[in-house]
């Protein structure tokens, strides 16, 4: 893994300088795409390539198996019959490798559209060869279907399209009488420069809308992030947060606790250090949370996705100072003190000036019968307000003793 990184750091220092010659010859092989944009939609742009290979090469072997059955009943000539039952196996053999392999992998990606590539431009050479009284026909409409498959390499397809017509020219040139291998000759080249701008501008079109879709994608999703998360902690908002913890304590669910932490003196750093630095403090009890929970600063999805899972620790902010902890994979009292105060050693590491941070926190130990988040909320703000009273820098568990005070 650190070696793929690394070689993808590479590429993209290679690819980034704009006045260097490998900046210049990867964009015009990308269709007028950088390496940073390419890279975006490549797996989009890799996975169509594959989509269309698949289906050209059904049909194409449903054309050739159509055309066997023909030979066999010998409608059209039966010497065509080998012809046939060739090609039909070949794209039958990769029929089965589509099946059979693991078609999400890269390596597959773009083996599964080379290979349709070689059968066909390899059937229409067969063809020509196989009728050599005539000037090539098959081979040449193939030249413009192959144009439309692969859209990873421009310079890749130029390759294949001049290896091809080689290939071609050198088999008529052997089979067929001067007057006919001219007219393949002007014929393929022809064909040969259509196929290729054809390629290129209906390819780059293609890029173009994967690259689109993404920045809409890219877009829809920061707005998602936005509405979901706050931007300064990491956490889920106020809106997010009581609804995803709502709708766990509504529907069954195992024990958990429930933690509700404040800053010490916020308002104090706010006055004196300035709006800035109560920013920076925000954003250091949220890393300081993420660090202790074990989750990823950025991996947003997994945060939303793995809400519903018995097992997934999250946290809040509520506005301001305040801090919603929810810790569902070990709540048991010993474990959830552990986690309290390796976050208490985590923060008050952290200084702004002279002042060093602390929090105070309500906890409660919620068990599977309680459904009623409002009640908890209630419940563990109490014990908060108690760790404050009672000097700041502590925690204070909820219990039932405390519930008179509450009513």
């Amino acid at each position: 893994m650190i070696m793929k990184n690394n070689t993808d750091n590479c590429e993209k220092t290679i690819y980034s300088n704009p006045d260097s010659l490998s900046y210049k010859i990867y964009k015009f092989n990308h269709y007028g795409f950088t390496y940073n944009e390419f890279n975006q939609i490549e797996d989009m742009v890799y996975q169509e390539d594959y989509n269309i290979s698949k289906i050209l090469n059904n049909m194409f072997m449903f054309v050739m198996f159509i055309f066997l059955g023909l030979s066999v009943m010998k409608i059209v000539p039966f010497h065509y019959c080998s012809k046939y039952a060739f090609f039909t196996l070949f794209s039958f053999i990769l029929k089965l490798i589509t099946i059979a392999w693991d078609n999400n992998h890269d390596s597959y990606l773009h083996f599964s559209s080379r290979c349709f590539t070689v059968i066909l431009l390899s059937f229409g050479i067969v063809e020509s060869v196989s009728d050599p009284n005539v000037v090539a026909t098959a081979i040449l409409p193939l030249f413009v279907i192959c144009s439309t498959v692969c859209a990873n390499s421009f310079l890749e397809f130029i390759l294949t399209i001049i290896v091809s017509v080689i290939a071609f020219l050198y088999s008529s040139y052997v089979v067929k009488v001067p007057s006919l291998f001219h007219g393949d000759m002007v014929n393929s080249f022809t064909f040969c420069l259509i196929s290729i701008i054809l390629h290129y501008y209906f390819q780059k079109s293609r890029v173009e809308r994967f690259f689109i879709n993404r920045q809409l994608q890219d877009a829809k999703k920061q707005i998602s992030i936005n509405a979901t998360f706050d931007i300064l902690s990491g956490a889920l908002n106020r809106g997010a947060f009581t609804k995803e913890t709502n709708k766990i304590f509504e529907k069954e669910h195992g024990p958990m606790a429930v933690c509700l932490l404040d800053i010490d003196d916020f308002k104090y750093i706010n006055d004196n250090f300035g709006h800035d630095k109560g920013d920076k403090v925000i954003e250091a009890i949220g890393e300081s949370i993420i660090q202790c929970l074990d989750l990823s600063a950025t991996d947003y999805d997994t945060i939303i996705d793995g809400l519903s899972s018995k097992n997934c620790d999250y946290y809040g902010r509520l506005g301001g100072d305040e801090f919603f902890i929810v810790i569902r994979k070990e709540p048991d009292r010993k474990n959830v003190v552990a986690m309290i105060e390796y976050l208490q050693s985590l923060v008050h590491d952290i200084t702004i000036g002279d002042h060093h941070l602390s929090f105070s926190m309500g906890v409660m130990l919620v068990p599977s019968d309680v459904h009623d988040f409002h009640n908890v909320y209630a419940k563990v703000d109490y014990a908060l307000y108690k760790s404050k009273e009672g000097g700041k820098d502590r925690y204070t568990f909820y219990s039932p003793d405390q519930e008179h005070q509450l009513n």
